[in-house]
């Protein structure tokens, strides 16, 4: 019975104890609390932002690579002559080659400037007017037709006085043997007549009768024939007369119309006709038209750099047809950029003015550059990636980016070079 209040005791004391040391540690659990800094105070979890996008591209001239071809052509041209070498700087316009259509183009264009100096040159004499030699000229030929013209016309005038004089002493001559042989009829017709009385009375023979009268049958003869040959020499004489006289008509106006032709030409020579101005104008105005066709024609066998860089490339040599590729490759490799084709994924976080690095084996170090321009459409990624396991259906979009002078200077002579490009986006807003 003494012990029971003794283990009661102990008992009590143990719980106690044992809420002291709760208290203690709860005190001591606050205290610990509000004595914690606030930079220990924790914060939730955050996911780490990619500092850098990486992704594949090439090294290429600024402006890209230009193909310089010929104009096209039904013919096929040829290369005649090839200019440059792999590696020639050539400056806007320097020429790089020559066509095989080049020099009978050429002989087009000289032939076509010669036209233009004859055009030239008439125009001037017609504007200029005649020479006063030639005017003079043309003046003495114009008083030596009307001198021919006169002497001609006085000539058969001459001739036809002549005629009709002839016409006249014959017809006299003829008339007076006419008259003469009329009278010689009479007298024998008379003989006759009286030889025939004489011959009725017996004082004449038939014999000496005959005789007679033969002479007046004879002499009646010959007036008829007088008479025939007056008729002829009239008809012939007039004849004569009337064609001189119709020759002198066709010569007058054979000649009045030479006179008349003189004359013209003689009035053109001295005179300046607006016509004739314009008309040689206008053959000028055709020369020069024709020259600047030839011109054209001559240019387009001649080509020529379209802008100042460096030959990257020669498609076409000479004898060639022109390749489908053209004749060479251009390209201004003094200022070289990368054209890095970016996942659409990682697009959103590239902004223009952001540094980028480029590197590759063929390199002997790494370029540095900056982005200048991010493209606005999406494409297929190119085989640039030649892992076989990449997805080359990948959507990409191109990013432009400018390397700086020291980087260009590098990659000069590393066109088209595959690359890796690392941009920074520690400094993205």
């Amino acid at each position: 019975m003494g012990d029971k209040p003794t283990q009661s005791g102990s008992k009590r004391t143990v719980l106690t104890l044992l809420g002291l040391l709760l208290l203690i540690g709860v005190g001591g659990y606050q205290i610990a609390k509000s004595q914690q800094s606030p930079s220990e105070e924790i914060l939730p979890v955050r996911r780490s932002e990619p500092q850098s996008v990486t992704a594949l591209g090439w090294l290429e001239p600024e402006g890209e690579i230009i193909h310089v071809a010929a104009p096209p052509s039904r013919e096929g041209d040829r290369v005649e002559r090839l200019l440059v070498n792999v590696g020639d700087s050539v400056e806007a316009g320097e020429t790089i080659a020559i066509l095989d259509r080049y020099d009978l183009r050429q002989a087009a264009v000289d032939l076509a400037q010669r036209d233009i100096d004859i055009a030239m040159a008439q125009l001037a004499q017609i504007e200029a007017g005649a020479k006063p030699g030639d005017i003079e000229a043309q003046r003495a030929r114009f008083n030596r037709n009307q001198a021919e013209l006169n002497g001609q016309l006085a000539s058969q005038r001459a001739a036809i006085a002549n005629l009709d004089a002839q016409l006249n002493g014959d017809r006299r001559a003829q008339e007076a043997q006419l008259r003469r042989l009329e009278a010689e009829v009479s007298t024998a017709e008379k003989d006759c007549q009286r030889y025939e009385d004489l011959y009725q009375q017996g004082a004449v023979s038939e014999q000496q009768r005959d005789f007679r009268c033969l002479d007046a049958t004879r002499a009646v003869r010959e007036v008829e024939e007088a008479q025939a040959q007056y008729q002829r020499i009239i008809s012939t004489g007039q004849a004569q007369i009337q064609e001189a006289e119709a020759n002198l008509v066709r010569t007058q106006s054979t000649l009045d119309s030479q006179i008349r032709e003189a004359e013209a030409s003689l009035e053109a020579i001295a005179q300046i006709r607006p016509t004739d101005i314009r008309l040689a104008q206008s053959q000028l105005q055709a020369a020069i038209a024709k020259l600047n066709q030839a011109e054209a024609d001559l240019a387009l066998a001649v080509i020529k750099a379209p802008q100042a860089g460096r030959i990257l490339d020669i498609h076409t040599h000479p004898g060639e047809v022109v390749a489908p590729d053209g004749i060479v490759s251009l390209g201004q490799t003094n200022s070289m950029t990368v054209l890095a084709e970016v996942y659409e994924s990682d697009v959103g976080q590239i902004e223009v003015g952001l540094p980028a690095r480029i590197s590759s084996n063929a390199l002997p170090q790494d370029l540095q550059g900056t982005v200048q321009q991010v493209g606005l459409q999406v494409l297929r990624q190119s085989e640039l990636d030649l892992d076989p396991a990449a997805n080359v259906d990948a959507r990409i979009v191109e990013v432009r980016i400018n390397l700086d002078d020291e980087s260009s200077q590098i990659a000069t002579d590393f066109t088209n070079l595959h690359v890796t490009v690392s941009i920074d986006l520690a400094n993205t807003n």
